[in-house]
């Protein structure tokens, strides 16, 4: 069974307690999406 991983805003691979563990238990999907409003809020570059 595949895992899915929503990440919001914290895009940390390497210190990201649950996606290790989902990575661990099997095939793992990362899946990062984001709004217009949200990059602007944000401030991030482009």
């Amino acid at each position: 069974m595949q895992r899915l991983m929503w990440l919001r805003t914290d895009l940390r691979t390497q210190d990201n307690t649950a996606l290790s563990e989902a990575m661990l238990s099997g095939p793992t999907i990362a899946l990062y999406l984001i709004t217009p409003q949200q990059w602007q809020r944000h401030d991030d570059a482009p």
